[in-house]
């Protein structure tokens, strides 16, 4: 191969796909050539437009060499995109540009405000495709979001992964602790290691195959929007999602099972939002078992308040019928728990 076609092909292999299209139309017109110099998107979109009219190699010729003596604005509309996203088009990175991107693109430049914000960057990277034309995406981030997106991830789609993985698991786990909309990429990131990387993937699939035992105290019915017991494995996850604690362990499941300990969680209705453990102990007349409290957590480890801990108390005395000297309490502030 000469040094010129060796040029050629490096030029063609910086697109995202129809390489050999590409590099065939770049070595026949020259009126390609000259677009594809100008504006990478708009060729890449007619390549892709003669590709999809026609297999043979004569036609395929006939109908781009039509299409690119065409004013810009022309060849925008005819592909599909507003005649005033020639601009757009333009600021494509080449790596970025597949004929699946190209379409997420023309969806996504249907949606008001998307434009207006590709206009006013300097390039647009595979992230920014991947993200405008997927509603689910788009309405999850702000403008602030998208403009710092499209002038990274230029060849690889980083951060609509990480988007896709987060909204994943939060919608499966935390769906109310989703927020309105991503404001930035270091928010995407806390929210990716709280919920995708701080639980090994492992351990996420060994808790949810377990069969968590109904709860050992009966919860009143005037009481259920103030404790929720943590009755299932997926409560268990979304528990330790939330409140950014290792509840996810399977070895706290193994106990669990065991009937050594039990999770409840207050809904933050009454008291502060905190998880807290209960182990059995004996009664005072040696005879019965009782539930007792064994650990409480807020976010993070925190240390409760004293009134939410009295809460605690006052709730297991009155399920289990005990009187107030009863100890129903293990717990010493300050010490590590059960989890």
């Amino acid at each position: 191969m000469t040094a010129a076609g060796k040029v050629d092909v490096k030029w063609a292999s910086h697109f995202g796909s129809l390489h050999f299209p590409l590099l065939f139309l770049w070595h026949r017109l020259d009126a390609f050539r000259d677009l594809a110099d100008g504006n990478p998107g708009l060729a890449f979109g007619v390549a892709s437009f003669g590709v999809s009219q026609t297999h043979d190699p004569g036609t395929f010729l006939e109908i781009v060499d039509d299409l690119v003596r065409q004013r810009r604005r022309v060849i925008a509309v005819t592909l599909g995109f507003p005649a005033d996203a020639v601009g757009i088009l333009a600021k494509i990175h080449p790596a970025a540009l597949t004929e699946r991107r190209l379409a997420l693109l023309r969806v996504g430049l249907s949606r008001p405000g998307i434009p207006d914000v590709l206009r006013h960057t300097r390039r647009i990277g595979a992230s920014a495709l991947e993200i405008v034309g997927n509603r689910r995406f788009a309405d999850r981030v702000s403008t602030r979001f998208l403009a710092e997106v499209a002038e990274t991830d230029l060849r690889v789609p980083r951060t609509a992964a990480r988007l896709s993985d987060t909204l994943r698991v939060m919608e499966q786990f935390a769906p109310r602790e989703i927020p309105e909309a991503f404001q930035t990429r270091a928010s995407l990131a806390k929210y990716h290691w709280q919920f995708c990387r701080r639980v090994p993937a492992d351990e996420l699939r060994r808790t949810l195959g377990y069969r968590i035992p109904p709860c050992p105290i009966q919860i009143p019915p005037d009481a259920a929007d103030v404790w929720e017991a943590l009755d299932c494995a997926e409560k268990i996850v979304s528990e330790a999602f939330i409140q950014e604690s290792c509840l996810a362990d399977p070895g706290l499941c193994d106990e669990i099972v065991a009937g050594n300990v039990y999770f409840l969680r207050s809904t933050g209705r009454w008291t502060e939002r905190v998880t807290f453990a209960i182990t059995p102990d004996w009664g005072p007349s040696d005879r019965e078992r009782i539930w007792i409290l064994a650990h409480v957590e807020a976010r993070r480890g925190r240390v409760p308040r004293p009134a939410t801990v009295r809460a605690i108390k006052e709730f297991l005395r009155r399920v289990q019928d005990l009187a107030p000297s009863v100890a129903v309490s293990c717990y010493c502030p300050g010490t590590v728990g059960p989890y």
